[in-house]
């Protein structure tokens, strides 16, 4: 029983040993040089992220927490860093020493597995590191390497876009652009490999702020239908070329364009190394390392093999513009049927108050006086003649009074018939005119309206 007892604690002794010499990783490494490296630093202008192989990584990580972890190189004129993929974990090329580079840890990170396939890069003497899958979520994170607390800080943008590794970032415009999104929780259901939305964006560096393109076009949304599956995606200068099975296309994100390749070789020679290992394009070629045979297997890369294809990347929102239109349109109806209502309304209450004026007794329309004058003015108009002041004075029986009081009680009178008329008529046009005499232009002659003796005739017979 004693030997039973010895036995098992040798063995926990034996793992904890083992689980502390794996936890730890060197600070400093001395990597023998080779083809690989004498190229990479021999050209300034080289700028971008290669992937290492795990079989293969540059900073020995064999015995510990990091050993299936590929690496990236990082790479801005003399500058060079590796990071550890899926860490925070970075080295930086310090010096070399004869046939030996010498790296340097310069992080003191604790946190990993938040970043898987998120994009790091080198941007004005900083590293960043955006978006990535960790802890069964994608994120649309902008990290950035603090070099004096020695650990990653939050970038904080005004909105979370998320990617699936397929983003880019330009140097020249420091900007990461983005074609399409796809949000990945494998803790919902049907949401394992994600929410694809095919809204293109961009997040400029200098307000850190994402900006929306476009919709992505409808035949790029078929061409990247399976690309969490198929998909793989190398940067160049001027965004990344995408590759679909056999198939290769160039998305140029500073011109918007979708260019094909019709170079089968290319197509051939990409789709064999599409998973990015020791890939990268330097001027017209594309570069692919080989570590066993320590030499490069390199093909032409040609822009004019390309095809230009009639589609962009992404197009104008047409949503907006619709929504745009539709919004328009709802508080246009809107406003046209208040006015219609009101009008409606308006019209049935004016023809309510003519039908019950014209089913009273005309003299309740129009007072005694005002009925008189009016039937004066129809004979005159059977004459063919106008009606003169003392006429109508005579009528109104003012024709005793002085004449200020006169011409009162003819203005009041007209204008009271008129403005009845028009009412009842629902016409503008008066029902009483005027004209000056003939023979002295001091006077004036009165008469029916041509047009509405009719309509009068009419109201005083119905």
């Amino acid at each position: 029983m004693k030997n039973k007892g010895y036995l098992i604690c040798v063995f926990l002794l034996i793992k904890l040993v083992s689980f502390a010499a794996i936890r730890e990783i060197d600070s400093v490494y001395k990597v023998p040089t080779s083809p690989f490296w004498t190229f990479i630093m021999s050209i300034d202008s080289l700028e971008g992220r290669i992937m290492t192989s795990k079989q293969y990584n540059t900073i020995p990580t064999d015995n510990s927490f990091y050993k299936n972890n590929v690496q990236e190189i990082l790479k801005v004129g003399k500058t060079i860093y590796i990071h550890i993929a899926q860490t925070g974990i970075v080295f930086k090329l310090d010096k070399q020493e004869d046939s030996f580079l010498l790296f340097r840890r310069i992080d003191d990170t604790y946190n990993i597995n938040y970043n898987i396939d998120g994009n790091t890069f080198l941007y004005k003497d900083d590293i960043y590191c955006f978006g990535g899958y960790g802890f069964w979520k994608s994120n649309g994170h902008l990290r950035k390497f603090n070099f004096v607390d020695k650990e990653w800080d939050i970038v904080p943008v005004n909105k979370e876009v998320y990617s699936s590794g397929f983003n880019w970032f330009s140097q020249k415009e420091g900007r990461i652009y983005l074609p399409f999104e796809r949000e990945m929780n494998a803790g919902v259901k049907d949401q394992v490999k994600g929410i694809k939305r095919n809204m293109a964006y961009y997040l400029d560096l200098a307000t850190n702020n994402w900006v929306s393109l476009g919709l992505l076009s409808d035949p790029l949304i078929d061409i990247t239908k399976d690309d969490f599956i198929n998909g793989a995606a190398v940067p160049t200068s001027e965004g990344y070329l995408y590759i679909e099975n056999d198939q290769v296309y160039l998305f140029d994100f500073l011109n918007n364009q979708v260019l094909k390749s019709n170079n089968s070789s290319l197509n051939q020679f990409l789709a064999r190394r599409k998973s990015n290992m020791y890939l990268f394009i330097y001027k017209n070629k594309i570069y692919s390392y080989d570590p066993i045979a320590a030499k490069f297997l390199i093909i032409k890369y040609d822009r004019s093999e390309f095809e230009l294809k009639t589609y962009p990347i992404w197009t104008e929102d047409q949503h907006v513009f619709w929504y745009i239109v539709a919004g328009c349109l709802f508080v246009s109806t809107i406003i046209v049927t208040i006015l219609l209502i009101r009008k409606s309304v308006k019209n049935k209450i004016q023809n309510a108050k003519l039908k019950m004026l014209k089913t009273k007794n005309i003299q309740q329309a129009f007072v005694g006086t005002e009925l008189t004058l009016i039937e004066l003015l129809l004979n005159a108009n059977l004459n063919e003649q106008k009606v003169e002041i003392h006429q109508i004075n005579h009528v109104l029986g003012i024709k005793d009074k002085n004449v200020g009081l006169q011409k009162k009680v003819r203005s009041d009178v007209m204008n009271a018939i008129n403005d009845k008329y028009q009412f009842i008529s629902q016409s503008n046009k008066p029902l009483i005119s005027s004209v000056r005499k003939e023979d002295d232009k001091r006077f004036f002659e009165y008469f029916i309206t041509p047009s509405e003796i009719k309509k009068i005739q009419q109201i005083i017979q119905a």
